[in-house]
């Protein structure tokens, strides 16, 4: 009986250790991600929920850790992405998918519809998929076919890069992390139906 009551509060500890560890990565990613203002209030609920739930008497300093953004990376790259095609239609979306992630959008398109530079862009390499370089993003598209660009050229915005076949995959990656090319800061989705 004593073994199991025991067995239980190690249990209780590691679980509530967890839970500070989660709201420490937590303030890690607002720090690097979300405005300052947002940010602050963020954190200074996560230190009363961590200073009322664990009971931490107010004369004793909680401070949950802010690393400095100032060499972080960013993910916005400060220059407006157009839309790779005209239309499309979503056929898979980034994320977890019968317990596989997958780390890129698929989409339907159009054969033949022209691929174009979506941004200030350098090209990586041609074969077998295009990768594009924009800063410290790198950009991947299959799908793409009859290329018009070469390995080191540098695209704008409207550059043709190629056709596409009937599908279309787009993976983007800071740091080699995969990102949702779907969010605003980089394709959006006004123009990929579901």
């Amino acid at each position: 009986m004593e073994e199991r009551a025991l067995m239980v509060k190690r249990r209780s500890t590691w679980w509530g250790r967890w839970v500070i560890a989660g709201l420490l990565v937590s303030g890690v990613y607002a720090t690097h991600v979300l405005p300052q203002r947002v940010r602050d209030h963020v954190l200074t609920v996560e230190r009363q929920w961590v200073t009322s739930t664990w009971h931490i008497p107010k004369n004793v300093g909680l401070r949950l850790p802010i690393p400095s953004t100032r060499h972080a990376v960013r993910p916005l790259t400060h220059q407006v992405w157009a839309h790779p095609v005209s239309q499309a239609h979503l056929v898979e979306s980034f994320g977890w998918h019968h317990q596989q992630f997958d780390a890129q959008v698929t989409l339907q398109t159009t054969p033949g519809q022209v691929v174009q530079g979506f941004a200030r862009a350098t090209v990586i390499r041609t074969a077998p998929s295009l990768e594009l370089s924009v800063g410290k993003i790198l950009v991947v598209l299959q799908g793409v076919q009859h290329m018009a660009v070469h390995r080191g050229q540098k695209v704008s915005l409207g550059t043709v890069l190629g056709r596409v076949g009937r599908h279309l995959a787009i993976a983007v990656q800071i740091d080699g992390l995969p990102v949702n090319p779907l969010l605003p800061q980089y394709f959006g989705t006004t123009w990929a139906r579901p």
